[in-house]
Parts: structure tokens; sequence; C-alpha cells
């Protein structure tokens, strides 16, 4: 109940990516998505839980990698 802003605010993000045209305004995001993941996780009580917002985290932060890489385009 506490997180409905910041979710709101991810799913936000979320959509804004997929319009996004350049891999540099993806990236932009995917940063935006990682911090709200982090924030989300940090009030989470529920381990397993947290573990998943961290687990969708670090896939954001592993497709910028792979991007800035030049293996995976958007």
């Amino acid at each position: 109940e506490e997180n409905k802003t910041v979710l709101a605010e991810f799913n936000s993000l979320l959509k804004e990516k997929s319009s996004c045209e350049t891999t540099d305004e993806k990236m932009t995001i995917n940063e935006s998505l990682i911090s709200k993941l982090d924030e989300i996780a940090s009030k989470v009580k529920d381990d397993g839980l947290r573990r998943t917002y961290k687990l969708q985290a670090y896939g954001f932060l592993k497709e910028n990698k792979k991007v800035a890489e030049g293996q995976l385009d958007f």
C-alpha cells in the first residue's frame, strides 16, 4: 500500500521506455527504473518479494551493460 505512488511511477517509466527511440533514452529510463525498484525494495518487509525487486533491477542494469558494450540493441 505504501508503495502505490512509486509503483505507479515505475509503470509510467515502463510505458515511456517502450516509446523511446534512442538507446541513450532507454538507458536513462532503465536507470530510473532501477532507482524506483531500489526504492520499493527498501520498503518491502517480505524478504522474497524484496529479492524479486532487486533481481528485476539487476535485469535492467545488465541490459544497460550489454547495450554499453555493444552486445544488445534496443
